[in-house]
This record gives C-alpha cells, sequence and structure tokens, in this order.
C-alpha cells in the first residue's frame, strides 16, 4: 500500500473518529416521548448545548471504512477527551498501541492537529465564523475539517439555518437531518428523547 494510500485511510479513521465517539456509559433503556417539531428539537438542543461545563472524559471509538481494495476494516481504540466549552478542547486518539497517535486541540484562537502516525503537525486560527485558515500546509483532504467535529463529539451541536432540518422520531431517539440546497441529506444527529442529549452525529 503507497504512503498516500495509508495517509488516505488514516485520514478518514480521524473523520470517523471525531464523528463517532461512543462513551463508556450505558445507554438508557427508557423512551420518552419526542419533541412536536423541528423549532422544539433544535430549541432543546441548543440549551443543552448551552448547559454543558467542562469534561474529561475517556471513551471507545468503533470506526469502519473501506481500504483501496474495497475491504471494509473495523477498528476499535480508546481516546480521551478534555474540554471547557465554548472553545478549549483536547483529544488524543491511541491506535495501533500508539499513545497520542492522533491529537487535536482547540482553545479560543488556534486549533491544532498532529499525528505521529502520518508524521505531521499542523495548525490554524479561527475566522469570524468559526471556520478556521490553516497555517501550516495542509494535505487537501483535510481542508474541509473543522473544529465543530471536536465539539459535537461531546454534545456541543450548533444548528444554523432551521428551514434546512427535518424531524422524525425512532423510538427512544428524535432524528434531526439536515439537507443541502439540492435536497441531499448532509448531516444527521441522532438525539435522546428523555435528555435530549446528542448520542450520535453523522455527516
Amino acid at each position: 500500500m503507497s504512503s498516500r494510500s495509508k495517509e488516505i485511510i488514516i485520514i478518514t479513521v480521524l473523520l470517523l473518529l471525531l464523528g463517532g465517539c461512543t462513551s463508556f456509559r450505558s445507554r438508557p433503556t427508557k423512551i420518552c416521548p419526542g419533541k412536536n417539531n423541528v423549532a422544539e428539537a433544535i430549541a432543546a438542543v441548543q440549551e443543552r448545548s448551552e448547559k454543558i461545563t467542562a469534561i474529561k472524559a475517556n471513551g471507545i471509538c468503533n470506526i469502519k471504512f473501506f481500504d483501496n481494495a474495497g475491504k471494509e476494516i473495523r477498528e476499535s481504540f480508546p481516546v480521551r477527551i478534555w474540554a471547557k466549552p465554548p472553545r478549549q478542547i483536547c483529544l488524543h486518539a491511541d491506535v495501533l498501541f500508539n499513545p497520542g497517535a492522533i491529537m487535536a486541540g482547540a482553545n479560543e484562537n488556534d486549533f491544532w492537529l498532529c499525528s505521529s502516525l502520518m508524521k505531521y503537525y499542523a495548525w490554524g486560527q479561527f475566522n469570524g465564523d468559526g471556520s478556521i485558515t490553516f497555517v501550516e500546509n495542509v494535505p487537501p483532504m483535510l481542508l474541509s475539517f473543522s473544529p465543530q467535529l471536536l465539539f459535537e463529539a461531546i454534545g456541543l451541536v450548533k444548528i444554523e439555518n432551521p428551514s434546512r432540518w427535518t424531524l422524525q422520531n425512532a423510538g427512544a431517539s428524535d432524528i434531526l437531518e439536515k439537507s443541502s440546497a439540492g435536497g441531499k441529506i448532509v448531516k444527521r444527529i441522532q438525539i435522546n428523547t428523555c435528555d435530549y442529549t446528542a448520542k450520535a452525529v453523522e455527516y
């Protein structure tokens, strides 16, 4: 496998990691009524996000991706997260017995990403809209990477343009879906209907 192929796989792992972490805490089995409409659901998600305080947690990330030959690969590995909302966060992922194989973080002004697996370090600065501009040269597949992925992994979910969202209920979960102007689903948030925390965010 070429070094570029390995790099693409590692980036895919990273993006799935940040969007698909699950904690060690057991999942509630109680089923509660969901929200009646999109406006209620978005208001509840935003209110819940605003209540999140400092967090220090361990978790397991379960990832699934495909290599260049189309073979499905599944991995599970531990991560550690420290966060002090709204802008300070740090994540360490131990991949293939390598502590700190992937490290990412942000503070009020900067965002950084380093990986001993990829053998590079990159950092950027926040723009006024919350996006970032990388200062160092970064592989093209990382240019769409956003610090918001880290924050959404701990439940700090932002919802812009409510008109693009729809709501459906699936038992113990409410599911918010965002569509592009062309009607394609680009984001899905699965929410626990009892405490209205985001259980999963898919991109």
